[in-house]
């Protein structure tokens, strides 16, 4: 009889059994890779997540209760290394579908009856991770052990502790949450199409030697390469960070269901509020009253980045808590707020609002991004909706094979960052990917990463940032060409957030 896997856990955590943390490696590994692939789009990084999760799972075995659901673990932590491995970059949505739809056609996936769900995974994928973070734990233990593990009803429940009806009525109410989170995206699927896509391409095959890999340098530190261990501590501390917040919104929730008085939301738009509510420092704002939300012209005179945080609140019904605050934005960025868009991927008509305007919400029913969008259409005149437009696109591509100015990489740690007062951005230990992500940042149009170099490189761009900001062509051309590669202007059909005046 097979192990289950809290009993290899256990015999890993007491004997330190290879043998044990190898079968768990084995039947995981293909999980764990997948949401990293989906996450950092980069299969060299992807590797080194997968690696980093298995060691985190190496050091906490011992910690671990029994009922813990394996898969369920396996995948957040996934995502908080993920997440550490990406802290320096902006994540965009809705980008780059023609590379990841080849890199889905590649993993052999070639049969005919697929193409409809290949079609529904192209939209769901850079969606799944983000939607799957508003379930519950026990929800999302319930939608990774059904659809990426692929086990059967009364399989969940007993994993679950619960009937195999319990399971079923879990499954579908987390499966309606899904449905719900992608349509206010633009992403119109039946829950059919979203269970048969996600359980047809959710899971790829990890490459070959990296299981072989990940269980020898998971017990031996020493076979460990320095960045997969700093990527360990940086993930550590995020899965720490995260679940003080959980406890400190758990404790507020707490003392708002001991006291009599009932709480009700306040949706004013340009309301009297105090301005000391809108600090940019995160443990300040999680303090502040729930059932905050606002939006107004700015009351001040420089910026502020925007927070955003979603967790579990301890409530039985299983409520999440949304904060997210930001001062002094225009209303391009109010925008792509409130619709979940990334400005490149953003079209805007003529003469938009030129106010700028701060917002804060601290609502506990995880209706925020709604309320803001039902906000913005009250008040500014405005609304949004995902729409499939023929779009000029830039494709990196390459100019000149085996270039010099590519060299592989040689360190251990991976960075990005402009150098010598902002006329160099130095890339150390990153992708061709990551360049293409910086350029479509810098000049604000989508641009898709075609030379098919997944590597990790050391290389420098010599264009100054305000060359790149004012799309001075013959700058880039000229950074790009000193690297053998070269940027071509195309149009595409591809997914936009189209705003208009709203009807």
């Amino acid at each position: 009889m097979m192990a289950d896997d809290m009993e290899l856990v256990r015999e890993f955590a007491t004997r330190q059994s290879d043998a044990a943390f190898e079968t768990l490696v084995s039947r995981h590994i293909n999980l764990v890779y997948s949401v990293a692939l989906r996450q950092v789009r980069d299969p060299h990084l992807a590797q080194e997540v997968t690696q980093a999760v298995f060691i985190i799972l190496a050091q906490k075995a011992k910690s671990l209760g029994p009922n813990t659901i394996l898969p369920g673990w396996l995948y957040r932590t996934a995502q908080y290394a993920s997440a550490d491995a990406l802290k320096s970059q902006r994540r965009r949505q809705h980008r780059e579908q023609e590379a990841y739809m080849q890199s889905i056609l590649n993993c052999g996936c070639d049969a005919p009856s697929q193409q409809t769900n290949e079609e529904a995974w192209l939209q769901i994928a850079p969606l799944l991770d983000a939607a799957m973070l508003c379930l519950g734990e026990k929800d999302r233990n319930a939608i990774v052990l059904r659809f990426f593990e692929n086990k059967n009803l009364r399989e969940v429940g007993a994993a679950l502790g619960a009937s195999e009806d319990s399971a079923r009525v879990r499954i579908q109410r987390a499966l309606e949450q899904l449905r719900k989170f992608f349509t206010k995206r633009g992403v119109t699927l039946s829950a059919a199409v979203i269970t048969t896509s996600i359980s047809a391409n959710s899971v790829l095959a990890a490459p070959v030697g990296l299981a072989a890999t990940i269980s020898a340098a998971a017990v031996k530190s020493s076979a460990t390469a320095a960045s997969t261990l700093t990527l360990v501590k940086g993930a550590l501390k995020l899965m720490a960070w995260t679940k003080a917040k959980t406890a400190a919104v758990a404790g507020v929730a707490a003392i708002l269901a001991m006291s009599t008085a009932t709480v009700v939301v306040k949706e004013t738009f340009f309301p009297p509020i105090k301005d000391t509510y809108f600090q940019p420092n995160y443990r300040h704002f999680q303090n502040l009253p729930r059932g905050l939300f606002v939006l107004r012209p700015t009351h001040f005179n420089t910026p502020t980045n925007g927070l955003d945080y979603s967790a579990e609140d301890s409530s039985p019904s299983g409520e999440h808590v949304t904060l997210f605050m930001g001062r002094n934005r225009s209303f391009e960025e109010l925008m792509t707020k409130a619709y979940g868009g990334y400005l490149p991927y953003t079209i805007f008509p003529a003469n938009t609002p030129q106010g700028r305007f701060d917002y804060l919400c601290t609502i506990l029913d995880g209706q925020a991004g709604g309320r803001l969008q039902t906000a913005i259409k009250r008040k500014l005149g405005y609304a949004a909706t995902w729409q499939e437009r023929d779009t000029e696109v830039l494709l990196l591509k390459i100019r000149t094979p085996a270039s010099r100015g590519l060299k592989p990489a040689s360190g251990s740690g991976n960075s990005e960052a402009w150098q010598d007062s902002e006329t160099r951005l130095e890339f150390r230990n990153r992708s061709l990917w990551n360049l293409a992500n910086e350029i479509e940042r810098a000049i604000n149009m989508p641009v898709l990463d075609q030379t098919g170099r997944p590597e990790a490189l050391d290389f420098d761009l010599n264009c100054a940032r305000t060359d790149l900001a004012r799309r001075n062509w013959d700058s880039i051309d000229q950074a790009l060409g000193l690297l053998g590669l070269e940027l071509v202007s195309t149009n595409l059909t591809t997914k936009m957030l189209v705003v208009e005046k709203a009807k």
